[in-house]
C-alpha cells in the first residue's frame, strides 16, 4: 500500500484514489488540501536516518458510494456448534472434529478436498465413498478420489484425525446436498443439533459400522456429518450397504439397532442407570442388546 503525493492512494500498484480526488475531497470538507498538511512526509523508513521515516496523521478516506466491507465469520468449524460462514476463496479452515480409522465416519464440509490433501491430512490409503444407488434394500456406495463441497461421504482414514486444518480452500456458502435415489438418501449437515426423526425414516451411522435409529428424545447429532433418509415402512432389519461390490463390506454395515421397549437401562459395567435415555450419551444395554445413544 502506498500513499503518494504523486499518485495518491495506491494498493498493489493500482490507484484507488488519485491525488486530485483526495485533495478535492479534503478541501471541500476540511478547507485544506490533504497533501499540503505539514505532518505528512514521504520517506523510505529504511536505515537509521530519522528524517527518512514517514510521519502520518490518522487517515480516513471515504466516498459517497462507500459501503461497509463484508464481515466474515470465523474459519473454524466446530462439530458441537451451529456453524455460520460466508463464501470465501483461498482461506484456511480448521475443523473441530475427529475421525477414527477403526470404522466408517460420515463426513461433509463446505469446501472441496483434493486427493493429495486427503492423503496428507487423513493418511495415504484413506478410503472415501459416496452413496449412489439402491438395489432393493441394499445401499450401493462407490469410491471417490476427492471430497466435493457440500456432498456427503463415508470416510475411513488411514490415520487418526484430530482437528485438521486445511489451507487455501474455497468455502461455498450453499447448503449441503443429499445423494441417493428412490427415496433413499444420504443428507449432509454442517452444524450441530440437526433434528433427526425417530419414526424410522432417519438413520445415522454409528459404533460398529451399524445403522442406528435415533432413540426417543435423542434426535440431535453433531456437525460435519451426514445421516440417512429412508422411506416410511422400510424393513430396517434387512437394510444393508454394498461398498463397491465387496461382500465383506456389506457385513460391516450390520442391521439397524431399534429402540428396545424395556425401560431398564444399564451401562457397560452392568450398573443400572435409570429408565430413560434422556441425558445419556454412549453405549448402554437394554433387553440384552447394546444401544448407542447420540
Amino acid at each position: 500500500m502506498e500513499l503518494s503525493s504523486e499518485k495518491g492512494f495506491v494498493v498493489n500498484d493500482r490507484v484507488i484514489f488519485s491525488k486530485e480526488v483526495i485533495n478535492q475531497y479534503s478541501e471541500q470538507y476540511y478547507s485544506k488540501q490533504f497533501f499540503s498538511l505539514s505532518t505528512i512526509k514521504v520517506g523510505s523508513g529504511e536505515g537509521n536516518n530519522q528524517e527518512s521515516k514517514a510521519k502520518y496523521n490518522y487517515i480516513s478516506v471515504v466516498t459517497n458510494d462507500y459501503q461497509t466491507a463484508t464481515v466474515t465469520s470465523s474459519n473454524t468449524l466446530d462439530e458441537v456448534t451451529v456453524n455460520s460462514f460466508n463464501a470465501q476463496n483461498d482461506v484456511d479452515v480448521q475443523l473441530k472434529r475427529s475421525l477414527t480409522p477403526t470404522q466408517w465416519n460420515t463426513f461433509c464440509v463446505p469446501f472441496t478436498i483434493s486427493a493429495d490433501v486427503i492423503a496428507e491430512k487423513f493418511g495415504a490409503g484413506t478410503l472415501v465413498y459416496t452413496f449412489g444407488s439402491m438395489n432393493g434394500n441394499v445401499m450401493n456406495f462407490a469410491p471417490s478420489t476427492t471430497i466435493e463441497a457440500g456432498k456427503p461421504y463415508i470416510v475411513k482414514p488411514a490415520n487418526t484425525v484430530v482437528n485438521p486444518t486445511f489451507t487455501g480452500v474455497n468455502i461455498e456458502a450453499s447448503a449441503p446436498v443429499k445423494s441417493g435415489e428412490n427415496g433413499f438418501f444420504m443428507q449432509g449437515t454442517y452444524g450441530a443439533k440437526t433434528d433427526l426423526l425417530d419414526d424410522g425414516t432417519n438413520l445415522f451411522l454409528g459404533e460398529g459400522n451399524k445403522f442406528y435409529k435415533p432413540a426417543k428424545g435423542s434426535t440431535k447429532m453433531k456437525g460435519m456429518r451426514a445421516y440417512f433418509i429412508v422411506p416410511q415402512g422400510t424393513n430396517l432389519a434387512a437394510l444393508r450397504a454394498n461398498i463397491d461390490g465387496a461382500t465383506t463390506a456389506i457385513d460391516e454395515f450390520a442391521t439397524v439397532v431399534e429402540q428396545p421397549t424395556d425401560n431398564r437401562i444399564y451401562n457397560l459395567q452392568g450398573q443400572f442407570v435409570g429408565t430413560s435415555f434422556e441425558g445419556l450419551h454412549g453405549v448402554y444395554v437394554q433387553n440384552g442388546k447394546k444401544v448407542l445413544v447420540k
